[in-house]
């Protein structure tokens, strides 16, 4: 179930880009999303995790475990990276876009290096 609520939240992205180059205004939906979305993502939940992070961030606790994970040649971010390539919608997402090659023509990262 759980892949199928990203691809549907991909595919409702892509139908909100889509209208955004049909002409309508990229602020008005902005606007529109902190209206209707943003009660459900910014809540009392997101609001203390995020204080929870500046105060990682601000005691220093972030910096050592940052430093830590580079000095080991990042463990954790290398198998965070792994994980995410290997879920259902980039693997999907590789095959089709390995199906367009005018993609390659116009590629800005390069996923070898990056």
């Amino acid at each position: 179930m759980k892949n199928v609520s990203r691809f549907g939240k991909a595919d409702n992205f892509r139908i909100t880009v889509n209208k955004i180059r049909a002409g309508n205004s990229a602020r008005y939906n902005a606007e529109y999303g902190e209206y209707v979305t943003g009660p459900k993502v910014i809540n009392a939940e997101s609001r203390e995790a995020m204080r929870n992070a500046l105060k990682e961030i601000q005691n220093g606790e972030y910096a050592k475990k940052f430093i830590t994970e580079g000095a080991t040649n990042y463990p954790s971010m290398t198998a965070y990276r792994r994980n995410n390539a290997a879920h259902p919608i980039e693997v999907v997402g590789a095959k089709l876009r390995g199906m367009m090659p005018w993609i390659q023509d116009n590629k800005i990262i390069d996923k070898e290096k990056n």
